[in-house]
């Protein structure tokens, strides 16, 4: 499967794929397919490709006009300059894209269709390194896989900081697909604080794993939230701390419910978690200080559905702890 990955420090938005050797292959203008569709591409740069692999593993970005950009590479020819990639491209010959193989990618914003691009099991890897990663405006994913976005550390965890009124990851598309967030934390710099949430999804699930959702200062307006027909919302060892409206809003799922297991919600000034209809599944979990019921799970929706509840601290909510 394809790993890409990033560091806000060294990596480029303009000279990686995030996939391949360390030392990027680049090209400018020197990409095609001779003007039709096809999944091989032409390098004219006479690159040397004796590092690529070709098991899925390294991948290609193409700086294309519209539609995708990122493929992953399953053959070469090192003496005719080609590669062969997952996904069919039509590049002209006469204005040839440019192009990276390897590297690292540099910043979540400047990489929005590389996210997009993601085949199922594809992982984004964040790199620790001290400074936060920026998103200024929604990033909006078509999501029709499974992938993962993590930090590369399970003690230093990668910090995300949304400088906007809005998400952070708005995760569209199709629905029964996973979208994966592990050794991620996340805050909210934003001066107006008044809607979205750090992820938004409509018709696929969320996981978050050994996650801080929040922060005493910078805080998040909401953690995880939904639209209509989410699939399902999973927590384990994750926080879900000081939002200033609901922690997990799961308004509007219809299907496996929310799953929550060592897991802490605390300081939030709504419920801690809205779920809705679907299974849902709390354990070994705390929940603390919100401002709402820790966890309201009927009357929502098309109203309840099954719910477990085992070995929790439930205490100091200001209303009701479970409805």
């Amino acid at each position: 499967m394809t790993t890409i990955y990033f560091n806000n420090q060294t990596g480029s938005d303009t000279l990686a794929s995030g996939a391949g050797p360390t030392t990027a292959i680049t090209g400018t203008a020197a990409a095609h397919t001779g003007g039709v569709a096809s999944t091989t591409i032409t390098l004219t740069n006479s690159p040397d490709l004796t590092n690529v692999l070709t098991d899925g593993t390294h991948a290609i970005w193409l700086v294309t006009a519209s539609g995708r950009q990122l493929s992953f590479i399953t053959a070469k020819d090192n003496t005719a300059k080609t590669v062969t990639v997952g996904d069919s491209f039509t590049i002209a010959s006469g204005s040839a894209v440019n192009y990276a193989i390897g590297g690292k990618r540099r910043t979540i914003m400047g990489s929005t269709q590389i996210f997009s691009d993601a085949k199922t099991g594809w992982t984004y890897v964040l790199e620790y390194t001290g400074t936060n990663y920026v998103i200024t405006a929604d990033v909006s994913m078509t999501v029709e896989s499974s992938r993962t976005i993590t930090g590369d550390s399970e003690t230093n965890l990668t910090t995300i900081e949304l400088q906007h009124n809005g998400n952070g990851f708005l995760l569209g598309g199709n629905g029964g697909f996973l979208t994966a967030f592990k050794n991620i934390r996340a805050i909210s710099t934003s001066a107006t604080k008044t809607q979205g949430a750090f992820v938004r999804t409509g018709n696929n699930g969320i996981i978050f794993s050994n996650c801080i959702l929040g922060d005493p200062i910078n805080k998040l307006f909401t953690a995880g939230g939904t639209t209509n027909g989410c699939s399902s919302i999973f927590l384990w060892n994750t926080a879900v701390i000081n939002c200033l409206s609901f922690g997990i809003n799961g308004v509007g799922q219809t299907s496996l419910g929310i799953h929550v297991y060592n897991s802490l919600i605390a300081n939030n000034a709504g419920e801690g978690i809205v779920g809705a209809s679907g299974l849902t599944v709390v354990q070994n979990s705390v929940f603390y200080n919100n401002s709402g019921n820790a966890l309201r799970n009927t009357g929502v929706g098309t109203g309840g559905g099954t719910t477990f509840i085992v070995n929790n601290s439930i205490f100091a909510n200001n209303t009701t702890g479970l409805n």
